[in-house]
């Protein structure tokens, strides 16, 4: 049978480190699709509150690897 689904789950809540820095009380998301064709996405995405997204682990798939599958983190950001 096909399967289509599209679910966001909160698997937890530590600090993160990543090269702009350590931040506390960041959320760790799972972001995951399912489509009737040979599409998916499993995406890990860490958001901070009032920095915003501060890692992800991109991993989708759309008939073939999509561009910019891999390991992001952020490097810099700046309060105003």
């Amino acid at each position: 049978p096909n399967h289509v689904g599209d679910t966001t789950k909160v698997l937890a809540n530590y600090p993160v480190t990543v090269p702009a820095g350590v931040f506390q009380n960041t959320f760790e998301l799972l972001k995951k699709r399912d489509y009737v064709v040979n599409s998916w996405t499993n995406n890990r995405i860490w958001f901070t509150p009032e920095i915003g997204m501060t890692k992800l682990d991109k991993r989708e798939y759309a008939l073939g690897p999509v561009t910019g599958n891999g390991l992001w983190e952020l490097t810099e950001y700046s309060l105003r």
